[in-house]
């Protein structure tokens, strides 16, 4: 049977015993609804060390915030420390070539074929073709359907 309110003494020195600081032992029961037995066995999670990256981000121009950005985000902390802050263009480009849907090649090859961007994009969205048949059918027009 789990206990979730009463915490004894042998509790309090089980969770010593484990490394469990008395304050962190109520939060557990108390504010965050654990069982007792759990609260006191569970280790306590350590925090990450950064050791000198976070120095050696703002000796490279970067700052705090976006070391630890970098780090939450999957950055390897040398590379979150190491790596140059994008420009302003730089940013605007990324983010315009992420958003794109076809390549630079494909709207070159599109173009060959008489295709414009805008019907290229008409033709995958909103009819729902494939890529290819979209760059490589020729443009029908309204004066060949008569």
């Amino acid at each position: 049977m789990k206990r979730y309110f009463y915490i004894t003494p042998e509790d309090y020195e089980t969770a010593a015993s484990n490394g469990i600081k008395t304050a962190t032992l109520h939060t557990r029961v108390h504010l965050n609804g654990w069982d007792i037995d759990r609260a006191v066995t569970q280790p306590v999670r350590r925090k990450r060390s950064h050791g000198d990256w976070p120095k050696i981000a703002e000796a490279n121009g970067i700052s705090k915030h976006r070391y630890y950005t970098r780090v939450y985000h999957g950055y390897a902390p040398e590379r979150a420390a190491t790596m140059p802050p994008l420009t302003l263009e730089e940013r605007v480009d990324k983010m315009t070539r992420d958003r794109r849907r076809f390549t630079d090649e494909q709207i070159r090859r599109a173009r060959e074929h008489g295709v414009s961007r805008r019907l290229l994009q008409q033709r995958v969205v909103k009819q729902h073709w494939d890529v290819e048949r979209a760059i490589t059918e020729p443009v029908n027009m309204r004066r060949e359907k008569v």
